[in-house]
């Protein structure tokens, strides 16, 4: 496993193993549109080695679009769809949640997408139904009203359940009362309605906001368990709560609100471990952040009978801004936590960069991490969304679609992780660095009243449009583009190097690249404070190519070198040292 630092400043790149790797292969790439924003939302693996990234873009008309991204077992490109309403492009979609559809005989047969769409007051939450191409077989709508108003609602989380049928979460805001309530909802596998309800607190000053949700069993029975933010009306800080819903009535069995003891904090997923055991009772986990300024990544463990709670806080053992956990699976054991998220940390003094992070975690015992690293070729914003999911078998492991930035594009982009069980990325050139965390025990529980009313849903059906799409391979590679490329075969080229490095002040380094066919390349080099002290522009043949950079001439300290050719760019760091 690599443990090795590696800090881009201007871009992040794709990362794919050329390499078989018995055809599981581990990778970290960024694809998405050099003109506009890619929002990766959610991400799962899906049958022959293949994944599927659910985002949403703004590259593809006057609004935002759902769109399907598929890659094959490299990470390769080879499906881009957009989901819109035909006739009616400036109706906004939205996508948040992904799950997979079988058929009664195990085989896939297509997705659930939880989201929204706008309107002209508000948004309404959508349930959306598509084959595994993204082609749309059918959509539910719920109006967005209830009885105090209109309501900016919008689906958050769906779940499969065992015999077809799907549940939807969805959170809603009322803008006159300044009021959150979430909804949930079941429908069968051809879309009709078996009940949906929103649910209430009793006290109209108190504020519950979903953000996810996840299958769970409560002594017996099949429940949803609900997770979000509570806050009461006139105080700033958010808390984290946790609601338990019959999945088959629809009756909600208990709710309980949680306290950091940080000054705020927030529940962003959840996941449910049945039973390892009498040592390791079935249990509920949420994470989230806590604390203002620069939060820590907040943890509870809860009892799905009622909602009682250990919560912990965990910090990086190193200087950091931020450290906020976005998403939570069961590990590839089905007994530990895997958690990702967002780390802001400072590689050197004035140099603030953001990663995502991958950490396994014990759901008993010390409750102290088996491993926990970040993905530097990552840049996700820090309010991002990420997501997670693991991967059993003998290609056992973990797929994250979080955020990133195309080379040369000024907008956010897709990005995903395919590590294996032990939170290797594979290739070289894509780096990880391994970091330790501090725990510390906290937190207080209050249990919460609430109330529900009955509503129903309608029907709508969008459009699919097949899209192109931008890749970059962090080994010079760029990507399959587009759909139907699942069989394209792309001629590697050998990664550009950069020796000795680092190197001795009053000394040259020598930079060597091949160049496939004639054209311009551009050498920038920058200091860590973004200053631009050398640059090469020339138009050179065919071949093998070597630079000597005038590294005498540069004081001591670390630079980064963007090597820019016409099929590749590359960011390097080079350390100049002292004599």
């Amino acid at each position: 496993m690599k443990n090795k630092r590696f800090f881009p400043l201007l871009a992040a790149f794709f990362c794919a193993s050329l390499f078989s790797n018995l055809l599981f292969a581990q990778f970290e790439n960024t694809f998405g549109s050099l003109v506009n924003h890619e929002e990766p939302q959610d991400g799962k693996p899906i049958p022959n080695s293949n994944y599927i990234v659910l985002s949403n873009t703004l590259s593809y008309g006057p609004a935002s679009r759902i769109l399907l991204t598929r890659l094959g077992s490299t990470g390769s490109v080879n499906m881009n769809a957009t989901i819109h309403e035909p006739g009616s492009p400036t109706t906004a979609y939205f996508g948040t949640s992904i799950d997979l559809d079988y058929s009664t005989a195990g085989a896939h047969t297509g997705y659930f997408i939880a989201g929204s769409r706008s309107t002209a007051n508000g948004r309404q939450a959508v349930l959306i139904r598509t084959n595994t191409s993204g082609t749309v077989t059918w959509t539910k709508v719920m109006p967005n009203n209830d009885v105090s108003g209109t309501l900016i609602e919008s689906g958050v989380s769906v779940e499969r359940q065992s015999n077809g049928d799907v549940i939807i979460t969805s959170n809603g805001f009322n803008q006159a009362a300044n009021n959150h309530r979430f909804s949930v909802s079941r429908f069968n596998s051809a879309g009709g309605q078996l009940w949906s309800n929103r649910y209430y607190a009793t006290l109209t000053t108190q504020n519950f906001e979903a953000t996810e949700a996840c299958n769970a069993v409560r002594s017996g029975v099949d429940v949803i368990a609900v997770t979000g933010r509570y806050r009461a009306t006139g105080v700033a800080n958010t808390h984290t709560f946790l609601s338990c819903i019959n999945a088959t009535t629809g009756v909600e069995i208990w709710r309980r609100s949680y306290d950091a003891g940080q000054n705020g904090d927030q529940g962003l997923d959840v996941v449910y471990k049945p039973a390892n055991g009498v040592a390791e009772p079935a249990a509920l986990m949420v994470v989230g952040s806590s604390g203002p300024g620069h939060p820590s990544l907040w943890v509870l463990r809860a009892n799905p009978l009622n909602g009682i709670a250990s919560s912990k806080t965990y910090a990086p053992s190193v200087f950091y801004s931020g450290f906020s956990g976005r998403a939570i699976s069961l590990d590839v054991t089905g007994t530990r936590a895997a958690i990702t998220g967002n780390i802001i940390y400072q590689p050197s003094p004035g140099n603030i960069l953001s990663g995502t992070f991958i950490m396994v975690l014990p759901f008993y015992g010390t409750e102290l991490p088996d491993w926990t690293y970040y993905y530097s070729s990552s840049s996700p914003q820090f309010t991002e969304p990420h997501s997670i999911a693991r991967i059993t078998g003998a290609s056992a492991g973990y797929f994250v679609a979080c955020g990133s930035r195309l080379t040369g594009s000024a907008f956010n982009d897709a990005h995903t992780i395919r590590v294996n069980s032990l939170g290797s990325n594979g290739p070289t050139g894509c780096d990880i660095e391994q970091i330790s965390v501090i725990r510390t025990l906290l937190g207080t529980s209050s249990s919460r009243a609430f109330s529900r009313t009955p509503y129903s849903w309608t029907n709508i059906l969008p459009a699919r449009i097949t899209q192109n799409f931008s890749q970059e391979f962090c080994t010079g590679l760029l990507g399959g583009i587009g759909e139907d490329r699942t069989n394209v075969i792309v001629e590697e080229v050998a990664a550009p190097r950069l020796f000795p490095n680092p190197v001795s002040a009053g000394q040259t380094a020598t930079l060597a690249f091949d160049l496939p066919e004639a054209g311009k390349v551009q050498v920038r080099v920058f200091d860590l404070a973004g200053r631009e002290v050398w640059t090469f522009n020339q138009v050179l043949s065919e071949g093998e190519q070597v630079l000597e950079l005038p590294t005498s001439q540069w004081a001591k300290g670390a630079y980064l070198v963007q090597l820019q050719l016409p099929a590749l760019s590359k960011t390097i760091k080079l350390v100049v040292s002292g004599n």
